[in-house]
């Protein structure tokens, strides 16, 4: 009974560390996710490393790390549900992965050189994660791909509005179509815009490329002229196209699942890139030959 217990509280601490990584998660927002996984890496490396020192024998060392690991495993089962579960692999299944395999390297290893590097893990993987990793693994959210983005499909049939103009897809054609959308409600959208000013400016000497910014409002929030008034803020001067409000079909039948969201037309009217507006650099210039 005794040794029963034991276990359950040993299952129990793997689980409790699961509650703690969703609330950093929850609060840290971005930076959370950073954060999130190198507490993974040392909640599940010291638990593994301490429940395994204090085992009676090498069974029990192996039930202990079979129990620690069990949520993390059978997190790993819902992974092939979908996109979005697998969304939250890094902080609840790539990270105490690692942390589980450090406790047993560090356990095994009799070299100081080898223990210091493994203890130097973490610290590595929070210097990758803000200089790459974060924005790496978040494109994978947002666009579902770790690619740049570049595509060749035809786009569906759509219109957007200029005032009181309407625009469809045979008035856009004859031109290289940079589309940035949008909306007033999206935190990540005002963080791209100095990226959407740099690349509009950096493209602005070829006249064969236009770029459009269209905002999707959202009709219990967005009032008239809001759009404009907050590019003119965040110093954008492009013309601003408005789109469905944003949780109509438009959106789903082009791909966008989220915002912002950048799409290049080529002068055929086709869609070549769906992304994030830091990687067009390298379809532009495929599309100019340059």
């Amino acid at each position: 009974m005794k040794k029963t217990m034991k276990y359950l509280f040993t299952l129990l601490i793997p689980c409790v560390s699961f509650i703690v990584l969703l609330l950093i998660l929850a609060w840290g927002r971005y930076y959370g996710f950073h954060i999130s996984i190198v507490t993974a890496i040392l909640l599940f490396g010291l638990t593994t490393y301490f429940a395994r020192r204090k085992a009676l024998d090498s069974t029990d060392k192996w039930i202990k790390t079979v129990l620690i690991a069990l949520p993390v495993i059978v997190f790993g089962g819902f992974c092939f549900s979908g996109q979005q579960v697998f969304s939250y692999s890094p902080t609840f299944l790539f990270g105490p992965l690692l942390g589980i395999a450090l406790a047993w390297g560090y356990e095994k290893s009799t070299k100081i050189p080898f223990k210091i590097t493994l203890f130097l893990v973490p610290v590595l993987v929070a210097v990758w994660l803000h200089f790459a990793g974060g924005k790496f693994w978040e494109h994978y959210v947002i666009y579902e791909t770790f690619s740049s983005g570049e595509t060749l499909k035809k786009a569906p049939v759509f219109s957007l509005k200029l005032d009181s103009l309407t625009l469809t897809n045979a008035d856009l054609k004859g031109k290289i179509v940079v589309l940035d959308f949008w909306n007033t409600s999206c935190p990540t959208c005002y963080r791209k815009f100095p990226v959407l000013k740099e690349k509009q400016v950096k493209w602005s000497m070829f006249k064969n490329i236009a770029f459009y910014s269209v905002n999707c409002p959202i009709p219990e929030k967005d009032s008239t002229g809001q759009a404009e008034a907050v590019l003119k803020e965040n110093g954008i001067s492009m013309t601003n196209l408005t789109g469905p409000n944003a949780d109509t079909g438009i959106y789903y039948t082009l791909g966008i699942r989220v915002f912002p969201t950048t799409i290049i037309l080529n002068s055929a009217g086709d869609v070549i890139f769906w992304g994030d507006i830091e990687k067009i650099d390298k379809t532009l210039e495929k599309e100019l030959k340059i």
